[in-house]
Parts: structure tokens; C-alpha cells; sequence
């Protein structure tokens, strides 16, 4: 290898290993944070506040980045880890096969980032399916919680098993940790606290509120039955909408797939039509 390569080899090198020591409390406080005993929150916020600044900042970015990623359905420390192993070697090999190739030290480090960048789009994409995926299913929670009540069954059995609720449904594990988490601690507010955080906004408010006023009152009413009904209505809402977004694209195919042969088709009459004009004006 040229020695002319050397300097745009150490840049490049500089570069990732800035970015392997930023992402490395993202890739080991996971598996280390789920070893660790509850702690008291003041003692912790105390601990914090003494704390150096570049420590909180990682810390930070580290439960930024965990809670990125389980959104997406990436829930147990293993599967984070691996995805930040598998991104970040498959955007070093990117780079790295481009600047073997060629390529100048700053395309490669910008080839690196499009090809992370690329990664969490992906991720991205998979997190708003998700969100979608509750919100449709939500009526199915509602409808579990009100037929398991009229049956007699306890609150407390019903939220035990609620991962029935959506069988086969992609926010069927999200359902099964609450479930776990409640069973072992008997605190729906601990419980649905993970669920709050990873899909935010007043449905998750409106389910806890719901549950939380069951359990102290020992009585459904029809409140629970009037929220099936109304998400139910926007279920069927949203299963109209993608029906049509999905007939606007097989015609979108369809006229994609015939806009060759009608070239094919129009080229020669074009051409003969552009010959006859031809002679006229000769």
C-alpha cells in the first residue's frame, strides 16, 4: 500500500475511534444496567449531581439509545447489543471496502454516516409500524379486559394474561413483559411504566387510567366497553385508509409497468408521425 494512503488510513482510524468510545456506554450499559439491584432515587440523583459531567452525558445517551432502540422491538439487552455491533461493523467494512478501493479518507468517513444514517431510518421506520400496530390493536386490550371481567375472571388474572389479548399481533411481547413485570411485583403502575414510555401519548394515559380506576373500585361500568366501540371505529377507520394507500399503489405499479409498452407501443407512430411532417415542409 502506497504511503501517500497513510494519513487519510490515520484520519479514518481517528475518526472511528472517536465514534466506537461515543457509542460504547449505548453497547455496554444494557447488559450491566439489568445486573444492578434497585437503587434509592434520591441517593441516585445525589450521586448524579457529584457526578462528573461527561459521565451523566453518557449516561444520557445511553438510556436515550436503549429507549431508540425498544421502540423498534429491540426489548432485550442482547438483541441491543448485537444491533449496535452488527451497524457499527457493517458501516466500518462499508468505509473501509471504499477506501480500499479508492476512495479518499473524507468520501469513506461520509460513506460510514450514510451508511448509519441509512441503519436508523430503518429503525425509525420500525418504531412508527409499531406505533401504528398499537394503536390499531388497542381495541383488542380493551375488548380481552371487558370479556374476562363479565366471565368473572379477577382483574389481577386478566392482567396477568393479557399478552391473549393480540395474539399475533407485533405488540405481543411488549404485552408479555407487562404481564412478567406484574405478576412478579403486583403494581400496575410499575408495570405499565415501560409501556408509557415506549408509546407515549393519552391512549397509554386513557388504558392506565382505566385499569388503575378497575382495580380501585372493583366495578368496569361501561366505560371500558364505550373505549372498545370507539377504537374499534378507528380500527376500522384505519383499515380503510390502508386499503386505499394500497389500491393507489397497485395502480401506481400497474401504470409503471405499463409505461414501457406504451412507449414501445407510441414510439413508432411518433416517428412516422415526425417523417410526415417532414416531407410536407421538404
Amino acid at each position: 500500500m502506497r504511503l501517500s494512503l497513510l494519513p487519510g488510513m490515520l484520519i479514518l482510524a481517528a475518526i472511528l475511534a472517536t465514534l466506537f468510545y461515543r457509542l460504547l456506554p449505548c453497547w455496554l450499559a444494557p447488559s450491566s444496567t439489568g445486573k444492578m439491584g434497585p437503587v434509592n432515587k434520591e441517593e441516585d440523583r445525589g450521586r448524579t449531581g457529584r457526578g462528573h459531567g461527561a459521565a451523566a452525558w453518557q449516561g444520557s445517551l445511553s438510556a436515550a439509545c436503549s429507549l431508540w432502540l425498544m421502540r423498534s422491538g429491540r426489548i432485550e439487552p442482547q438483541s441491543r447489543n448485537r444491533f449496535w455491533l452488527i451497524s457499527g461493523l457493517a458501516g466500518i467494512a462499508v468505509g473501509v471496502a471504499a477506501y480500499l478501493s479508492g476512495r479518499p479518507a473524507g468520501i469513506s468517513g461520509l460513506i460510514i454516516l450514510l451508511t448509519w444514517f441509512l441503519i436508523s431510518r430503518v429503525v425509525a421506520l420500525q418504531s412508527i409500524r409499531l406505533k401504528k400496530a398499537f394503536e390499531r390493536d388497542l381495541f383488542k386490550i380493551y375488548r380481552f379486559v371487558d370479556l374476562q371481567l363479565s366471565s368473572g375472571v379477577r382483574l389481577t388474572d386478566t392482567l396477568s394474561g393479557l399478552a391473549d389479548a393480540a395474539p399475533g399481533s407485533p405488540i405481543r411481547m411488549f404485552l408479555q413483559r407487562f404481564s412478567a413485570v406484574y405478576q412478579l411485583t403486583f403494581d400496575l403502575d410499575q408495570a405499565s411504566s415501560e409501556l408509557r414510555r415506549l408509546f407515549p401519548g393519552s391512549d397509554m394515559n386513557l388504558l392506565t387510567g382505566h385499569l388503575e380506576q378497575t382495580l380501585r373500585t372493583g366495578q368496569t361500568g361501561r366505560s371500558l366497553l364505550r373505549m372498545e366501540n370507539l377504537l374499534f371505529a378507528r380500527y376500522f377507520s384505519c383499515l380503510q385508509t390502508e386499503s386505499a394507500a394500497l389500491r393507489r399503489d397497485l395502480l401506481w405499479l400497474a401504470l409503471a409497468g405499463l409505461t414501457p409498452t406504451l412507449a414501445a407501443l407510441l414510439f413508432p407512430l411518433l416517428m412516422s408521425a415526425v417523417e410526415a411532417l417532414s416531407t410536407l415542409f421538404t
